[in-house]
């Protein structure tokens, strides 16, 4: 019996570009959206929001529900993995304490998600 592999989301999206023959350029005109987030959606290098999947949905002409539940199914490079190498290169490389970069992070406009998630590896980091 053959090992079936799953198809991930940007695999999926790619062959029903493929099959329209459909360019990313002329992917990314009809989604109202940069070419560089088309490719990497395709390229499974980002996971697509909800709006962005809805306009792959219209441009492509395949249903909104199959492309949640391939997208939940697909999985993501971690985006914890890179805060938590970034947060230890920035605090490692500064001259700055644990309070100053705080101060920092919470003064900038990310979530206050992203913040906790920063501040806590910053703890873990010091």
């Amino acid at each position: 019996m053959a090992k079936q592999t799953m198809t991930t989301l940007g695999e999926f999206l790619n062959q029903q570009r493929l099959q329209k023959k459909v360019t990313f350029a002329e992917l990314a005109k009809s989604c109202s959206m940069a070419t560089p987030t088309i490719w990497k959606v395709i390229k499974d290098k980002a996971r697509p929001k909800d709006l962005t999947l809805q306009a792959l949905s219209e441009s492509l002409n395949i249903p909104l529900q199959e492309l949640f539940r391939i997208r939940d199914k697909t999985r993501y490079p971690s985006t914890k993995r890179r805060t938590r190498r970034a947060a230890e290169e920035i605090y490692q490389n500064q001259s700055i304490g644990k309070e100053e970069l705080v101060e920092l992070i919470q003064n900038s406009k990310i979530s206050s998600q992203t913040i906790e998630a920063v501040y806590d590896l910053i703890q873990s980091i010091g």
